[in-house]
């Protein structure tokens, strides 16, 4: 079973996503599948979908991993 922060999509998962690729900070996430599926903004979005978002993007940022762009 996935986690609910694992999954394609998820708060959490687009958290890191725009850490990663360095998109700046702007809380959403997706019904289901990213890009494929309804796009929940932030003013959508419950106090613990947006905690998650947050914490996908802190855990991100702490790895210090992101995008190269040559």
């Amino acid at each position: 079973m996935i986690n609910k922060r694992q999954r394609h999509g998820s708060p959490y998962d687009r958290g890191q996503a725009d850490a990663f690729y360095r998109r700046g900070y702007h809380p959403h996430y997706y019904e289901g599948d990213s890009y494929k599926t309804y796009k929940y903004e932030a003013d959508e979005m419950s106090e613990d979908q947006l905690s998650d978002y947050l914490a996908g993007w802190h855990d991100q940022m702490k790895l210090g991993i992101h995008k190269e762009y040559a």
